[in-house]
């Protein structure tokens, strides 16, 4: 749970912090496809390509069962109203961070 999601539990709330890799990954990954696609007498970046999509699929793969196991946990909170969110999808300096009370 390190690399996407950051959880910290204190006596009063929880916070857990989603942090911007995977979008950063999946960025980068299409354009090195979209590169390769109309650059095609270029052979490094077919393989540079293949490369990111596998670290993307690889990246997925370790952390699929901390996504699904913390987006359960925030559905059943933001259902009862007890998460507050703030922060940036992209940004690495203020991440979106949840809050919820106990």
């Amino acid at each position: 749970m390190i690399w996407i999601f950051e959880r910290k539990e204190t006596e009063s709330k929880i916070i857990i912090v989603q942090k911007p890799y995977l979008y950063y990954l999946v960025f980068i990954a299409y354009i090195s496809y979209f590169a390769q696609s109309n650059f095609v007498e270029f052979g490094i970046l077919e393989a540079i390509s293949g490369f990111l999509w596998l670290a993307f699929f690889s990246f997925m793969l370790i952390n699929l069962k901390s996504i699904f196991v913390t987006r359960r946990e925030l559905s059943r909170h933001m259902k009862s109203g007890h998460v507050v969110m703030s922060g940036s999808r992209l940004s690495i300096k203020k991440p979106v961070t949840y809050t919820i009370s106990k």
